[in-house]
């Protein structure tokens, strides 16, 4: 099992169809789960995704046992406190964040300018921590996870049922179906996060998660929850596309801005209709340019190619090709041919 989920998470996500049965026909075996796939209907689908917010109460029931120390729980003051916050970061404009810093190589942390680790072996740009999130930290809750930021060490502690890695999925699930939750307004903050380095990051974690073969076998749904919570994709000539193509028609239409964002921090299928309705709306506008509606036009196409079914199937056939030609991983190939063939 460990090797199947490895080998299809080494790609970009595929459809929450396929997931949902791997998930829900795990205990039927591997290639009854994956030809459940093509044969899941709408209304099923509905229901799996009912089932995996059960799933997400379950992991957070668990994480709050195993969170604190059972001798020393929060205590109801602390609980209060927790809630203030999490209030609080919803008006925020910066959410858990406080501002943009360059988090060198050599450990230094510095002020966003060009190449401000250059002299320091180099490092990543992203939002740093506001006081209100590391004190959540301290309570036990972490909020706003930048994957970039977020060390195995971090994230290992089977002491603790591994409470760190039950809470991604919960946090993805609160962000995706609350608003943006702590990043309600948070999210249109430019540069919090750079969406290349959140998948270089995410992708390195689940490789090394999923190369522990008896981890996965014990922790089957978690590692499943963790696949679709740590963005994994790779940095391709289409993706960085879109981020140019985003990129200028904000520039050239600040109306967009927010979708500019969204495409560089974390798009998402959802993105597609997002971008398409804009542009429904920008072409009433009294300045409507057409070549501006052009371009966003052009890159909803994009991220169809990306992030729709089409697009996805084409990817699944393309990697079920490549373990064809890998002897030991052939057995693989031929699971996955149901779903690389449905083009759904």
């Amino acid at each position: 099992m460990a090797g199947l989920l490895k080998s299809i998470f080494q790609k970009p996500r595929v459809t929450d169809d396929f997931r949902c049965a791997v998930t829900n026909g795990a205990a039927k075996g591997r290639a009854a789960a994956i030809r459940a796939a093509h044969l899941i209907t709408a209304p099923n689908r509905q229901q799996c995704r009912l089932w995996t917010g059960i799933c997400l109460i379950a992991f957070a029931l668990a994480t709050v046992g195993a969170h604190a120390d059972a001798a020393n729980p929060p205590t109801e003051a602390e609980v209060a406190q927790a809630r203030k916050i999490i209030e609080r970061m919803k008006i925020e404009p910066r959410g858990p964040y406080s501002r943009i810093r360059w988090f060198c190589n050599d450990g230094s942390v510095r002020d966003p300018q060009p190449f401000a680790c250059k002299e320091f072996g180099g490092g990543l740009q992203y939002a740093d921590y506001s006081a209100d999130r590391r004190r959540l930290a301290t309570l036990g809750f972490h909020v706003g996870t930048i994957i970039a930021n977020l060390p195995l060490e971090e994230l290992w502690d089977p002491a603790a049922r591994h409470a760190r890695m039950r809470e991604l999925p919960i946090e993805k699930f609160l962000v995706d179906t609350q608003d943006g939750w702590v990043l309600r307004r948070a999210r249109d903050y430019r540069g919090r996060v750079q969406i290349e380095d959140e998948e270089r990051a995410g992708r390195a974690l689940l490789l090394t998660l999923l190369d522990d073969g008896a981890w996965v076998a014990r922790n089957y749904l978690l590692a499943r929850e963790l696949a679709a919570a740590l963005p994994h994709g790779t940095d391709t000539d289409l993706t960085r596309a879109t981020r140019r193509l985003a990129q200028d028609i904000a520039e050239r239409e600040p109306s967009f801005s927010r979708l500019r964002v969204e495409v560089h921090t974390r798009p998402s299928i959802e993105t597609i209709s997002r971008v398409t309705a804009w542009a429904d709306s920008y072409a009433t506008q009294p300045a409507f340019d057409p070549t501006i509606a052009e371009s966003a036009i052009v890159l909803a196409s994009d991220l169809e190619s990306l992030f729709g079914p089409t697009g996805r199937a084409e990817r699944m056939a393309a990697h079920q090709r490549a373990l064809a030609r890998q002897k030991e991983l052939g057995y693989i190939a031929d699971l996955l041919e149901p779903v690389a063939g449905a083009g759904t």
